[in-house]
């Protein structure tokens, strides 16, 4: 009765993590550690893609010379985003001919334009199916 307690016992989730940055390949010599930030987005993104029924093995993220991350699919590149700081920016596009730029943003501006991507993304890997099978 007076005797020691026993700790109650602690269960450490682990963090999620994303795969897309887990495979990001460096187009300069250089190699940058990815910050919170890019997480933040990438694991936002990726949480986005699963929701429309897209996976995540249809696309590929690479550093740039920059630190900018730009997303790219068999079909062609989705967007860059830059995320080093607190305010970043982003790359996006409406059409293959209508490009957005967002700079100065917070990550939580950066994160809300996310839906463009996978709405693009899905319009490109719509187009690439259908040239595939003519």
């Amino acid at each position: 009765m007076f005797g020691k307690r026993k700790k109650p016992e602690v269960v450490v989730m682990p963090a999620p993590t994303s795969t897309l940055l887990a495979s990001l390949v460096s187009r300069s010599a250089k190699e940058t550690a990815t910050n919170d930030f890019e997480k933040q987005f990438f694991i936002a993104l990726e949480e986005s893609l699963h929701l429309e029924g897209l996976s995540v093995d249809y696309f590929t993220a690479e550093r740039m010379g920059s630190g900018s991350i730009r997303l790219n699919c068999p079909a062609g590149i989705i967007g860059t985003v830059h995320l080093r700081k607190r305010f970043g920016s982003i790359q996006y596009f409406i059409s293959p001919l209508d490009v957005h730029d967002m700079k100065d943003a917070p990550l939580e501006a950066i994160i809300a334009v996310i839906p463009y991507w996978v709405e693009y993304a899905k319009g490109c890997l719509r187009l690439r199916k259908a040239a595939t099978t003519v």
